[in-house]
């Protein structure tokens, strides 16, 4: 009889440790989920951190490039909106003061990213209706933008920003080739042509 009541009461105790085993697996999980929303949070926290530390350091950068007389866009007359304007700068671009003037000018626009770097100095440089008129490697009759002295310009200002500073000159043209190719598509292009075919 003993060793019966035994028997039966080792029997409880392995009915009841299935149970027991799962709340420490509980706790756990939930124990773990708190830890990595806390990471989460001070990820978020770190990034902002070094965003703000990242756009002052572009601050300094740049007013270390700045000289006495910040140079004015109308002068080389940004935004460019014909190839005409486009030439006229060219023949201003070949005195070295004004090349110099004008990636100082154009270094100023910032950028976090080399992505966001290339298409802010294209755009401070010309609107989207010269961009259409214009290509990288000057096909279809178009003039050839790897050929300007704007384009010297455009990569030098690229450079000149800390965050990019230490990009190839391959990656910058790149993007500006492809900034170029995208401009039929800006300024309401892309629904235009889209309206052409279905009518």
């Amino acid at each position: 009889m003993q060793q019966l009541a035994e028997v039966r009461h080792q029997a409880k105790l392995d009915i009841k440790t299935p149970h027991m085993t799962h709340q420490p697996g509980l706790l756990g999980r939930l124990c773990l989920q708190a830890i990595a929303k806390e990471i989460l949070i001070q990820l978020d926290s770190i990034r902002e951190q070094q965003l703000l530390i990242l756009v002052q350091l572009q601050k300094i950068s740049s007013s270390q490039t700045i000289p006495d007389v910040t140079p004015d866009p109308a002068h080389f007359g940004l935004p460019l909106s014909t190839v005409e304007e486009l030439k006229r700068l060219e023949e201003k671009l070949k005195n070295p003061e004004e090349e110099k003037n004008l990636t100082v000018l154009l270094e100023m626009v910032g950028g976090m990213t080399l992505k966001d770097t290339v298409g802010r100095v294209l755009k401070r440089a010309m609107n989207t209706s010269l961009a259409r008129l214009i290509n990288w490697s000057g096909a279809n009759q178009k003039p050839a933008f790897k050929r300007l002295i704007l384009k010297s310009v455009v990569v030098d200002a690229v450079r000149r920003n800390v965050l990019t500073k230490d990009s190839s000159e391959k990656e910058i043209e790149l993007l500006i080739t492809r900034w170029l190719q995208l401009a039929c598509d800006r300024d309401g292009g892309r629904s235009q042509r889209a309206n052409r075919q279905t009518s």
